[in-house]
């Protein structure tokens, strides 16, 4: 029987090992945008499987998923304590507790009036040469960022954002990220891009710390980031790693109306409106 079989039923324990630390994985994979690393581990895992009677092969597919599995680690080692610490203190009676788990926000909500007062907030901040960076959290939870910040519940004016990004302010640095229509966390620190190729329309000079957060944080998460420049004033919109530069007024609206009121259902915008 294979129970008697020690090395059968201890290739069964690191299989079963292995499959959990995959589906955490696929966790990583929604957040960070590292879907070709989990994609090549989980196919590493299934030739690992398919190699279960040959030692040779099942040992260097082992040995290549614990690679990867560290290299993950190495390279996301916040993340990874937060999602566990954050896994931690889910209770286990929620209906949503894989969403959140897998930190997916389905709780957008957002108007066109939230719309219109961001993007004239925006343009009041460039008018007066205020260095801004601005993140809207969609589907994927900003929570990590958030917690690294400071705590705030508040509407979004532009008195607010005046406040927070004036250089005398002690939140002047890092970014305001807004959820749900309401400013929650400012002086968040976003992994910033050091790729000297950058996706960038518009551009004639070199990007400083704030484009670069806000080129970053969108690369790894399906946010949107806006940027007013200190030097220029110029206004920039931020959706994958592209970044759109030196916007119109109507521009801008056009482009945050597009990816956030376009993509929440009907009914809620429906409710929204009334």
């Amino acid at each position: 029987m294979i129970w008697d079989n020690w090395e059968q039923v201890l290739k069964i324990v690191v299989i079963l090992f292995l499959m959990l630390e995959n589906i955490i994985l696929l966790r990583f994979s929604v957040i960070n945008k590292v879907f070709r690393v989990v994609v090549f581990k989980v196919l590493t895992f299934g030739a690992l499987i398919l190699s279960f009677n040959y030692p040779f092969l099942f040992l260097s597919f082992l040995f290549l998923n614990l690679a990867i599995s560290f290299f993950v680690a190495f390279i996301y080692q916040p993340e990874f304590r937060f999602f566990f610490i954050k896994s931690s203190q889910l209770n286990l009676n929620d209906s949503n507790i894989i969403k959140r788990l897998f930190g997916i926000n389905e709780n957008l909500a957002v108007s066109a009036k939230f719309i219109d007062e961001l993007v004239e907030s925006v343009y009041d901040l460039s008018s007066k040469n205020i260095g801004a960076l601005i993140v809207i959290e969609r589907k994927i939870s900003l929570d990590y960022y958030i917690n690294n910040g400071y705590s705030i519940n508040s509407d979004v004016n532009g008195a607010i954002l005046e406040s927070i990004f004036n250089k005398h302010s002690p939140l002047h640095d890092g970014a305001v990220i807004i959820r749900d229509g309401k400013i929650v966390a400012a002086k968040c620190f976003l992994p910033i891009n050091t790729s000297d190729v950058l996706d960038v329309e518009g551009v004639g000079y070199k990007l400083g710390a704030r484009h670069r957060a806000a080129i970053g944080i969108t690369q790894t998460t399906d946010a949107i980031s806006i940027v007013v420049s200190e030097t220029t004033s110029a206004v920039s919109f931020c959706l994958d790693g592209k970044l759109l530069y030196n916007l119109k007024p109507e521009e801008l609206y056009e482009n945050i109306k597009r990816e956030i009121l376009m993509n929440v259902p009907f009914e809620k915008i429906e409710k929204l409106s009334s």
